[in-house]
């Protein structure tokens, strides 16, 4: 978000934040990090978060991952395109090239990935989901997010669940972005420190580069952004803290099933 506002060369842009459950700290942290672009946060209603109960989520894929299939029809008064970006990126050069690319009628434009575990033609392809340029009338006439959410509920076990569902919905209707657009540092055939630097934007897939073991190559990108934000100060996560917030996920799941099991006892009961 800050590397955005800093590199992005799109002065008149507004961010849009939808988190899940978000504090009031939060939502001043990150209108600090926003600075000196506007921004408008949002937070997951009930509605949506109905729309994608029981969808898959795990300590690493929280509801929110859903919020891309659900934002433009959240921005249903706007019109134009939408850049979606995960929160595990860094802009390094303008976004300008984004705001005229023809997108040719189509609902989006991504980065072609390398997964081919879908049980579809091969020739179809697979993009990558954490950059999207999205059409938001042709997301909502094709009715994108509601096509995504119902494959998914009838796929629970897919690999990549967000990703595998918008790839499903969208087919080979979109347009294909270089990979400068979405590049990950950490590949099979690993980035280049050149490829890295001409990258337009940087994806930290794997290890996140705020964990203190992170040794993915191009960390000191994030690292030179997160100082210039309201997070400047906070530690970097340890491994030990990271396990504790493991152990914690793993108990609030088992909570949650056990009270799921009484409930369903109570109601055999009746």
């Amino acid at each position: 978000m800050k590397s955005v506002a800093i590199n992005g060369g799109v002065p008149g842009a507004e961010l849009i934040i939808l988190g899940d459950r978000l504090t009031r700290r939060d939502r001043v942290d990150l209108a600090g990090a926003a600075s000196p672009l506007s921004i408008h946060i949002m937070d997951l209603d009930e509605e949506c978060r109905h729309r994608v109960a029981g969808l898959p989520t795990s300590l690493n894929w929280p509801r929110a991952i859903y919020g891309r299939m659900l934002l433009p029809d959240l921005l249903n008064g706007r019109s134009g395109r939408l850049l979606y970006l995960d929160s595990d990126m860094v802009v390094q050069h303008s976004l300008a090239e984004l705001e005229t690319l023809e997108l040719e009628k189509l609902p989006l434009a991504a980065v072609p990935g390398p997964h081919r575990h879908l049980d579809r033609d091969p020739s179809i392809g697979y993009f990558e989901s954490g950059t999207l340029l999205i059409d938001l009338e042709e997301w909502r006439r094709r009715d994108i997010g509601t096509a995504a959410i119902d494959w998914l509920s009838r796929n629970r076990s897919a690999r990549m669940p967000d990703q595998d569902a918008l790839n499903m919905a969208v087919g080979r209707d979109y347009v294909k972005l270089p990979k400068k657009w979405n590049l990950s540092p950490r590949t099979k055939d690993g980035a280049s420190l050149a490829e890295i630097a001409e990258a337009h934007i940087v994806h930290f897939v794997g290890t996140k580069p705020h964990r203190r073991s992170c040794t993915t190559r191009g960390r000191e990108i994030y690292l030179a952004v997160r100082a210039q934000t309201p997070w400047k100060d906070t530690p970097l996560m340890s491994d030990t803290s990271e396990e504790i917030r493991k152990r914690k996920h793993q108990i609030g799941r088992a909570l949650s099933r056990l009270g799921r099991l009484g409930r369903r006892a109570r109601q055999e009961q009746r």
